[in-house]
C-alpha cells in the first residue's frame, strides 16, 4: 500500500515535533504523510548534538516520505521565490526558498512554523500553513 504525501513540513515544523510529540505534526508523522526534502534533512542532522540524536533524526526521516529536488525547476523556482521575499522584505533564506518551491512542485501544502516563509507562500499564491 502506498503512502500519499499530504504535506512538506519544514525543518521548524519537525524540530517542533521532535521537542515536543504532541504537536500539530504528529498525525501527519503517524499517517507517514508528513513528507521531507533533503534541505529538511541537512538542517535536521546538522542540528544533533550526539550521535544518538543523529540516529533518532535519521530513523524518523526514514518513515517519511522524501519529496525530492529537481534541479532545474526548483533552483529556478526558489531564486524567483528569493528575488520576490527580497522585494517584499520578508527575511526568508535561499534554502527556505527551495523547499518551498518543492513544496509548490509537488501541489502538497507547506508545513512551517517561519511566519517570513508562510507569508511568501501565500504572498505568490502557494499553500502553507502555519503551524
Amino acid at each position: 500500500m502506498m503512502t500519499m504525501t499530504t504535506c512538506l513540513a519544514d525543518s521548524s515544523a519537525w524540530i517542533d515535533f521532535i521537542r515536543q510529540p504532541s504537536s500539530a505534526l504528529r498525525d501527519f508523522v503517524e499517517n507517514n504523510s508528513a513528507g521531507h526534502t533533503e534541505a529538511v534533512a541537512m538542517e535536521l542532522l546538522s542540528g544533533t548534538s550526539s550521535a544518538r540524536d543523529s540516529l533518532e533524526v535519521e530513523r524518523l526521516l526514514l518513515r517519511s516520505p522524501l519529496l525530492s529536488f529537481d534541479i532545474t525547476s526548483d533552483f529556478t523556482a526558489a531564486t524567483q521565490l528569493r528575488r520576490t521575499a527580497l522585494r517584499r522584505r520578508l527575511r526568508v533564506g535561499i534554502v527556505d526558498c527551495m523547499i518551498l518551491a518543492v513544496a509548490a512542485r509537488h501541489g502538497v501544502p507547506l508545513l512551517t512554523r517561519d511566519r517570513a516563509q508562510a507569508e511568501l507562500a501565500t504572498s505568490v499564491g502557494l499553500r502553507a500553513e502555519l503551524i
